[in-house]
């Protein structure tokens, strides 16, 4: 029963970070990011295998800070979500540990931090107009 408590507080929180970052101003990449991250802690049925997608989000955050820098521990955290799969076999087999939520929260965890830290910066402003492109003149 307790089990059952902790997945469904996972996947509240899961889904509640996914929430405040996909309302704030960070880029896509991040909030595609922790869409993905969030989907492997809101289900209680993940394989090594499917930790693949998990390359998409290492990826996304990866393009995300080489455009506007790193922020303390994010590389270390890159580079553990692509090689989470690697230590969940061996440590979730010998050892009947799961070390995969843990690295999937600090994820989740550092990339709320970057979206506050890196919201207020402002992107680039497109220019009123329509879909063809052409700007629309401004309002009186």
């Amino acid at each position: 029963m307790s089990a059952y408590a902790a997945q469904m507080a996972s996947t509240a929180l899961a889904i509640a970070a996914v929430i405040v970052v996909w309302k704030s101003r960070c880029t896509t990449e991040i909030k595609a990011a922790a869409l993905v991250v969030a989907a492997f802690l809101a289900t209680p049925y993940v394989w090594d295998y499917d930790m693949i997608v998990l390359l998409f989000a290492s990826a996304w955050v990866a393009r995300d800070g080489l455009r506007s820098g790193y922020l303390p521990d994010e590389k270390i955290m890159i580079i553990a979500l692509l090689v989470l799969p690697l230590p969940m076999m061996l440590v979730g087999t010998f050892l009947q540990l799961q070390v995969g939520p843990l690295v999937l929260w600090l994820m989740l965890l550092l990339l709320l931090r970057r979206c506050r830290v890196f919201q207020s910066i402002p992107g680039p402003v497109l220019p009123r107009g329509d879909l063809s492109g052409r700007a629309s003149p401004a309002p009186r």
